[in-house]
């Protein structure tokens, strides 16, 4: 094979691989936005959760609460 043939061969493998390392970049970098996306979700879930679990303790304090009153009123 002739000199310029390799190099013109060398020069297509060299373009297949870097179009698919900027594929795979882009695909990273797709990934990596998502997760971002799914940790922040992910945080406000987990602060909802808490919220709730804040509210139920106080509703069942509330709850006990009215329990005691209303046994003292009888």
């Amino acid at each position: 094979m002739s000199a310029p043939r390799e190099a013109s061969l060398m020069n297509a493998d060299n373009f297949i691989w870097s179009r698919e390392a900027e594929v795979a970049l882009l695909e990273q970098d797709q990934v990596i936005a998502e997760n971002l996306e799914l940790r922040e979700r992910c945080k406000k879930l987990e602060s909802t959760v808490t919220m709730n679990e804040d509210v139920k303790k106080t509703l069942d304090a509330i709850t006990r609460e009215n329990s005691a009153f209303k046994a003292k009123m009888k």
